[in-house]
């Protein structure tokens, strides 16, 4: 019989990568009758994923806000009937992040994709998925982007 995994954490960086892993989360939480949190780390505050139709710079507080909104509009559509709760943090090292909040929470799982980067790419970006299952203080399962998928980030 599989382990049916209670709280859940899922990483979300709006790309189609992150959205699988949520998919595959909110399955878990369905199965279990679980907890779900869906955690966005703002690393760049600035970025125009917060604020994609202006030229000006958005200020880290409304970046969060924006991220929130978002966060809470993938809950919408893609966990109705579980229990979610959206969480934005901000930090440096994304993965030290997802970490620490899923020790603070007492997840049992992380469930998150790879963007599936290789090579010099990988080398100078390093690979978020391996830092969180390296530190990670429970269960990480990791969904791998397949060949073809297109990033939106």
């Amino acid at each position: 019989m599989m382990e049916e995994f209670k709280k859940i954490l899922c990483p979300v960086d709006f790309s189609e990568h992150s959205i699988k892993g949520l998919e595959k989360s909110v399955k878990l939480a369905s199965i279990a009758n679980g907890e779900l949190t869906l955690v966005h780390v703002i690393s760049d505050p600035w970025s125009e994923l917060y604020n994609p139709d202006s030229d000006t710079l958005l200020d880290p507080v409304l970046a969060e806000q924006k991220a929130t909104e978002m966060l809470e509009a993938l809950a919408a559509k893609h966990a109705p009937g579980v229990t979610c709760q959206c969480v934005v943090r901000r930090g440096e090292h994304i993965y030290s992040s997802i970490c620490e909040l899923a020790g603070s929470l007492y997840s049992e799982i992380i469930v998150m994709t790879t963007h599936g980067r290789s090579g010099l790419k990988r080398l100078m970006i390093g690979s978020v998925a391996e830092h969180v299952i390296r530190n990670a203080p429970c269960s990480v399962f990791v969904v791998r982007s397949q060949k073809g998928d297109t990033l939106t980030t």
